[in-house]
């Protein structure tokens, strides 16, 4: 597991599944330095057809170099046979992620969800 005050990845080789958290406030990308690497490093013990829970209840608007490490991090997710992104996030937020998933094509493969046993559900499927 890797966890520190910003974020907490652990991966689950049973259900082939990383569950990931997002949390506080992150000021700009000198505050998780290793992000990009932690990725990298967990990515080496998946298999093919992988998925990810992510839990973005307590993060906080991020600002725009953040957003684009992000970013940069989730193309390259999307290179290693992830099969499906399922998030936790308030209502509001899940209703953006939601409607920019619609318009971009991605519902099926990342969707915003209320709680983690809906989530969950869904991944499974």
């Amino acid at each position: 597991m890797i966890k520190n005050d910003y974020y907490e990845i652990e991966y689950d080789s049973i259900k082939n599944r990383v569950y990931y958290t997002m949390k506080g406030l992150w000021k700009s990308v000198a505050v998780v330095p290793n992000f990009e690497q932690d990725w990298r490093n967990v990515v080496q013990k998946i298999r093919k057809d992988w998925t990810i829970l992510g839990d973005l209840k307590t993060l906080q608007p991020m600002p725009d170099d953040v957003n684009a490490l992000n970013g940069k991090v989730q193309q390259y997710l999307m290179t290693t046979g992830l099969r499906k992104v399922a998030q936790v996030a308030d209502i509001a937020v899940a209703g953006s992620i939601n409607a920019m998933a619609r318009k971009s094509g991605l519902k099926e493969v990342l969707w915003a969800f209320y709680d983690k046993p809906t989530a969950e559900t869904w991944l499974n499927k």
